[in-house]
Order: C-alpha cells, then sequence, then structure tokens
C-alpha cells in the first residue's frame, strides 16, 4: 500500500511540473505515426485541441478555386469565369502564402525582415496565410480600436470565416462573398497550415510528444508545449508619422541599414507600386524616382511621403476608404522605416554603392 501511494504522488508530481519533465517507463511504446511532415492539426487533434475551423464541403467549392481567388481574384463556376472579388486587389497584394519566419515562435519585424531577405519573398504590411488555420484570433490590437464601433469586428476576431470576410469588405474593398467561394479560400488555407517540421522541435521534444500521445494524463502538457512553439495571434501596434530627421552622413556607411532598406524598396514598394501594379502611381528602380521619393519625404506629413504613406496609408482611387499600405510596428519597425528612407535618399544622391 505504501509502495503504491508513493508510485501515485510521484505520477502527481510528474504532471505538475509539467511537460519538460514528462516521464516514462522504458517499456512504453513509443508511437511513430507522426513525422515531419505531418499537419499539426492532425497532432492536436490527437492530443486533446478541438475547435478546428474546417472548411465545408459543399458544391463548386475547392482548395483550387480558393487558390485561384486568392491569387487571381476570380475563378470559374460551370466552366464560366467569376467576377472579380475586387477591383483594386487580389489578397496577395498584402498577405504571402508562404513562411514568413525561420521560427513562427518569434516574430519580430527584425526576424521577419531578415526571412525576407534571405529567401526573396515580398515583405508586406498584412500577416501571412501560411498557417492562419493554425491561428485562433485576427484583428489583434490597434485593429480592434480602429474598427471598435464596427459590430462585425468582435466576430470577425475570433472567427476565421468572419475574418476572411471582414478583410475582404474593409480592406480589399471586395464585393460580398457567396458561400461555396468562402468555403473555397478556407479549403486552400487548410492546405498552408503549419507541418511539424514548421516548428523548432527537438529530437527529444518529438519523442515526448509522441509519447504523451498514449498517456490521457500527459497530453495536455505536450499541447501546451507545442502552442508555446507558435504565435497563435499576430499583434498590431499602430505608429505615428515619425518626424523627418535628415541621417547624419556617417549613416550612408552603414551597410546593413541600407541593405535592409533595399530588401524594403525591392521587396515591399515595388511589390505593390512596379509598373502600377496595385497602385495608381508607379515606382521604378531608377534616378527619377530615388529623387521624387526622397523630396516628399522631407516634407512631413506630405501624402507621398514614404513615412505618411506607411503609417497612415492612401486610399487606391481617390474617395474609397481603403487605405493601403498602413504598416504596423510588428511588421515594419522605426529602425526600418529610417533604413528605407536612407536607401532612397542614398539613391537619390548617389551615394549608394552595391554591398
Amino acid at each position: 500500500m505504501k509502495k503504491r501511494s508513493i508510485l501515485l504522488l510521484m505520477a502527481a508530481l510528474s504532471i505538475v511540473i509539467g511537460f519538460g519533465a514528462m516521464s516514462f517507463p522504458e517499456s512504453s511504446k513509443i508511437i511513430t505515426d507522426f513525422g515531419d511532415e505531418t499537419p499539426l492539426w492532425d497532432v492536436l487533434e490527437k492530443l486533446g485541441m478541438s475547435g478546428a475551423p474546417r472548411a465545408k464541403s459543399i458544391a463548386e467549392s475547392s482548395a483550387e478555386r480558393g487558390s485561384e481567388f486568392v491569387h487571381k481574384g476570380y475563378s470559374s463556376k460551370n466552366g464560366k469565369k467569376t467576377a472579380k472579388l475586387s477591383k483594386f486587389y487580389v489578397c496577395t497584394t498584402c498577405h504571402n502564402t508562404v513562411k514568413e519566419f525561420e521560427d513562427p515562435s518569434k516574430i519580430s519585424a527584425a526576424d521577419r525582415l531578415d526571412y525576407a531577405a534571405k529567401t526573396g519573398i515580398p515583405y508586406l504590411q498584412a500577416s501571412t496565410f501560411y498557417g492562419i488555420v493554425n491561428r485562433n484570433n485576427f484583428f489583434n490590437g490597434d485593429y480592434r480600436k480602429q474598427f471598435e464601433k464596427d459590430p462585425e469586428i468582435q466576430k470577425a476576431s475570433g472567427d476565421i470565416r468572419a475574418a476572411i470576410k471582414f478583410c475582404n469588405k474593409n480592406f480589399a474593398q471586395s464585393r460580398e462573398l457567396e458561400e461555396w467561394e468562402l468555403e473555397s479560400i478556407l479549403s486552400y488555407f487548410w492546405t498552408l497550415q503549419f507541418k511539424v517540421s514548421d516548428l523548432k522541435l527537438s529530437t527529444v521534444d518529438k519523442e515526448q510528444i509522441k509519447k504523451a500521445l498514449q498517456s490521457e494524463n500527459a497530453k495536455a502538457s505536450a499541447l501546451s508545449f507545442i502552442q508555446s512553439k507558435y504565435v497563435q495571434a499576430m499583434p498590431a501596434t499602430f505608429l505615428k508619422i515619425p518626424r523627418f530627421a535628415a541621417p547624419k552622413e556617417d549613416a550612408y556607411k552603414d551597410s546593413k541599414r541600407l541593405k535592409d532598406g533595399k530588401v524594403i524598396y525591392e521587396q515591399s514598394c515595388l511589390h505593390c507600386h512596379l509598373n502600377k501594379r496595385y497602385s495608381f502611381f508607379s515606382l521604378e528602380n531608377e534616378l527619377l524616382t530615388f529623387k521624387a521619393m526622397e523630396k516628399a519625404t522631407r516634407s512631413e506629413n506630405y501624402i507621398f511621403s514614404m513615412y505618411y504613406l506607411t503609417r497612415e496609408g492612401l486610399p487606391p482611387r481617390m474617395g474609397h476608404h481603403s487605405a493601403m499600405p498602413l504598416f504596423t510596428a510588428e511588421k515594419l519597425s522605426p529602425e526600418q522605416l529610417e533604413s528605407l528612407y536612407l536607401y532612397v535618399s542614398a539613391r537619390a544622391k548617389k551615394k549608394y554603392k552595391e554591398q
């Protein structure tokens, strides 16, 4: 009886201490039914997590059509092209569909820019759709304050379907989605969910999770541990337009800042403005463009100032309410905005030398 009490006490202590201290008999069979390419929701559900926002299977809906809506802004139905969702944008104007971070638990603007520089992906103002079905909150932080009088914001904050419709209406200025179109988009998002390999899990971590799958007492700790490995709600902090201050001459010798500025210009600014891709004015990779941008930014609160545009945004056409690009602090830090100006200024003043 005494031996049984000691064993019960040891088991209880193991649960209290948590996942990191879980122990199992040496004879425990290791479950090997997930690997690096296993979709993360498969593992989460085996550990007891519920509420996966799975797409409905309805007529005409498919992940392929969802991909077309996201990337092209339209799809087809009964062999005919649908109406475009928006006159101005497609989803990928503002959102990537690939990973944006080396480690999804570390999402600083600096980490994001380094990853964009390494991979060549666009550096955009909105969060990636990659892993979006693994997140549980949307339009966080200052977005909720911005739309606090809109009755739809609360539902959009915690419901992915409502979030898609809210973004579609308020940012893309799109027509209303039909149900099969919405479910198609959500079906496509499910193809972008995290895989086990996307999380920074060690071999030991994976073995512990596999052991936890066969122990009801250990599942909650393992689930909490996995969720600590990625951010489930992207923060959003709006910043005021900064006062302009000319960089010191030594700044033009700072290769890291100039490199950062170049990445932002080429993988962010030109993403929308090269040849008026998603904008009513064009930017080029040439001297006259840099001179115009540099001059505009020195004029405080001028609508074509880079400082103004990145923090306040500008409607795609006068009279429309959606303001782009409007970068939050998490997507473009104050230091990165200064680096963007430094690069543009260096190009305008012919002080830039290719790194």
